[in-house]
């Protein structure tokens, strides 16, 4: 999200709210647990996450591909290309 939708008002207020309080509690209980796992458990951990926002990536530029293939005008080219998005000032 650019600055311009945050000017605009473009997002959901409560849910950036939500996310923000209960974000406090989450980091203090995260940084509880690494501290008391064992180092191992924490690199296994860290590789595990790695590996799986990679395939996530991965397989979302898969399906970005397909569309653009399936798109009657051809490939699309992302927003800020386009000339829209990016913060103004």
């Amino acid at each position: 999200m650019g600055c311009a939708e945050c000017r605009a008002g473009a997002f959901d207020r409560r849910a950036a709210l939500g996310l923000t309080i209960g974000g406090v509690p989450g980091i203090v209980l995260a940084a509880w647990l690494v501290k008391s796992l064992p180092l191992d458990a924490v690199r296994w951990l860290v590789v595990v996450v790695v590996l799986y926002t990679a395939v996530t990536m991965w397989r979302s530029s898969l399906a970005e591909a397909r569309r653009d293939e399936s798109h009657p005008l051809g490939r699309r080219e992302p927003l800020a290309v386009r000339g829209r998005g990016g913060c103004r000032r």
